[in-house]
């Protein structure tokens, strides 16, 4: 059977949803949203004073001057959460799907990681410490804790999730374990593996800055807290807003990466927040 007839077999059973162009007021909606933002700001400066808070052109000016301070501990960050990163899509998918292939292991392992997860993993990370002590692999190993479970959650779900049609198909080809995962329950996986990723980005990444914050020498979240020991309100503030850029960028990147392989899969969201409609 040729390579065409097999791709197509895994596409059985997919609901193809018509693609919805996004309205061009979309954009003056999100400048509306920040100039909200910085009206805000500027009204909770004049309210509380300027011994308590910083202005947006204070904090503006303190960012411009202070960024090139701030590059070795950029590149810090960067570095571990590229790392971190890596290994959480890689293992969570992995460990998701093998763990979805068994219905037993799945009704087994579901409430443990379901219970890890509900933990607030800011009062595990002293265990790390004591185990690992303060360091790179620290860092590492923290970072994807925070993120992992949500990947092998949502990946081991949507195995389990694949229609059974299609697992039939599979055995009717006589399809090896190898072909079946390549033919039709990774194809069908895309768009979940794209979903888990992505938000195992994102708490892969406020992990790293927690982890800095607490338990680092180095990195935007030390900088922010030794900002916060001496009181800096304009330099804290600024220090935010680079960790909201970080994170800006990488949530859009992989949303938009999400957004291609939903695309490619013929599920299209009608929005940047709703899934695929029933």
């Amino acid at each position: 059977m040729s390579q065409t007839h097999l791709s197509r077999a895994g596409s059985a059973g997919r609901r193809l949803l018509p693609r919805r162009k996004r309205p061009a007021s979309l954009a003056w909606g999100h400048l509306a949203l920040v100039a909200a933002l910085l009206i805000g700001w500027q009204i909770l400066y004049v309210v509380v004073g300027e011994n308590v808070f910083a202005s947006p052109a204070e904090t503006g000016t303190a960012f411009v001057s202070n960024l090139p301070d701030w590059y070795p501990d950029l590149r810090s960050t960067l570095t571990v959460l590229v790392i971190a990163m890596i290994a959480t899509a890689v293992l969570g998918v992995l460990i998701g799907f093998l763990v979805g292939l068994s219905e037993f292991w799945t009704e087994v392992l579901r409430p443990i990681l379901l219970t890890i997860y509900a933990i607030p993993k800011i009062a595990i990370y002293p265990i790390f410490l004591l185990v690992f002590k303060i360091g790179f692999s620290t860092l590492v190993l923290f970072s994807i804790f925070h993120g992992i479970i949500p990947v092998i959650l949502l990946v081991m779900e949507g195995t389990r999730g694949i229609p059974a049609i299609q697992i039939k198909l599979a055995r009717v080809y006589n399809l090896s374990f190898l072909q079946k995962c390549r033919y039709i329950l990774l194809p069908s996986l895309a768009p979940v593996v794209a979903e888990a990723v992505r938000m195992g980005a994102s708490l892969t990444f406020l992990g790293l800055v927690v982890a800095e914050m607490f338990g680092s020498s180095s990195g935007l979240g030390n900088r922010l807290v030794a900002y916060l020991n001496l009181n800096q309100t304009e330099n804290i503030l600024s220090v935010f807003i680079l960790i909201s850029l970080v994170g800006i960028v990488l949530s859009v990147l992989l949303l938009h990466w999400e957004r291609s392989v939903q695309r490619r899969s013929g599920l299209v969201p009608d929005s940047g927040l709703a899934g695929p409609k029933p």
